[in-house]
């Protein structure tokens, strides 16, 4: 039995005008080639080494997160002792916080104008 006849429909299906591309998986739309090579690969793996991949990908992309967040904060400590240093040095006026939200203010109105 068909569709047209009454028979079970897949998953999605609505209308016969609206088929699918079905010569490529839908997932690799946004994927490199070697990506999908490799998910590809992935499928003649057993479930539990799949868990296992994923979970030391995950892992890799948490060490490069890490890494990542050395970087930044190595130049945060960089920034900061370059502005004490200018502080220190006399090099900045140092302005207190309630006169730089009025000055701030005035500037914003000046342009409202």
């Amino acid at each position: 039995m068909t569709c047209s006849e009454g028979g079970a429909r897949p998953w999605g299906w609505r209308h016969s005008a609206i088929l699918a591309d079905v010569s490529a998986p839908p997932y690799t739309g946004h994927m490199t080639p070697k990506l999908a090579d490799y998910i590809e690969a992935g499928y003649s793996l057993t479930p539990d080494e799949r868990l296992e991949a994923a979970r030391m990908l995950r892992l890799s992309v948490d060490q490069d997160a890490d890494a990542d967040s050395a970087d930044i904060d190595s130049a945060w400590r960089d920034e900061i002792g370059s502005r004490v240093g200018d502080i220190l040095a006399g090099e900045v006026q140092l302005v207190d916080a309630d006169e730089t939200y009025r000055l701030l203010s005035a500037e914003l109105a000046s342009k409202r104008r």
